[in-house]
């Protein structure tokens, strides 16, 4: 009777941990904004791609806005290097005090790390999440070259990217879900110890 209980105990418990350790994880997707039209990973034409975008990359899906500098509804911009908005200032980049807004659909996401072209010297972008300023990033240098910077894991639904006078293009923008248990987890893991705890006063 002692082995069957413990056998019993030894399955519910690692059905629980299953479902904890698939319920937490988080699969980072990379949306591709580079490349010539029939280069592009999302299937992206170059050119103006209108005031909005939806893309969807494995189980994330992300809708792009486009503003200009008056804060009015701009037109999406997509060069070879990445997403912009159309027209002055700065030549269909994002430029002063144009920007570019990340809606994330679902649950919370964090953005670990974005790609960018930057423009000429001295430049500096500003990124928001869910509204809150959340950090300014730098460059000295320019030229038309790419760096890759990392955001670090605060969660939102909303990053949005802010231009000064030195433009810049988005190229890449890699992200995941936040590692939140499901709820189905949850009552995964209350049933299951509700198991253990009455398997355990039997013996």
């Amino acid at each position: 009777m002692m082995n069957r209980t413990s056998a019993r105990i030894g399955r519910v418990s690692s059905l629980i941990l299953l479902a904890l350790l698939v319920s937490g994880q988080a699969f980072a997707m990379t949306f591709d904004f580079t490349g010539s039209s029939s280069e592009n990973a999302l299937g992206l034409a170059t050119g103006n791609l209108g005031d909005s975008l939806t893309l969807t990359a494995g189980d994330l899906t992300v809708r792009v806005r486009a503003f200009d500098d008056r804060g009015e509804r701009g037109e999406i911009h997509r060069g070879s290097n990445g997403l912009g908005v159309y027209g002055d200032p700065n030549n269909n980049a994002v430029g002063e005090p144009e920007s570019l807004r990340f809606r994330f659909s679902g649950s919370a996401v964090s953005v670990s790390s974005l790609i960018f072209e930057r423009g000429a010297d001295n430049g500096r972008l500003d990124l928001f999440i869910d509204g809150q300023f959340a950090e300014t990033i730098q460059w000295m240098t320019g030229g038309g070259t790419m760096v890759e910077h990392a955001l670090g894991d605060a969660p939102g639904n909303v990053f949005e990217l802010l231009g000064d006078r030195r433009s810049f293009r988005v190229s890449r923008l890699t992200a995941a879900a936040s590692a939140i248990p499901e709820p189905s987890a949850a009552l995964l893991f209350g049933a299951g110890a509700l198991v253990v705890s009455r398997a355990t006063r039997r013996r």
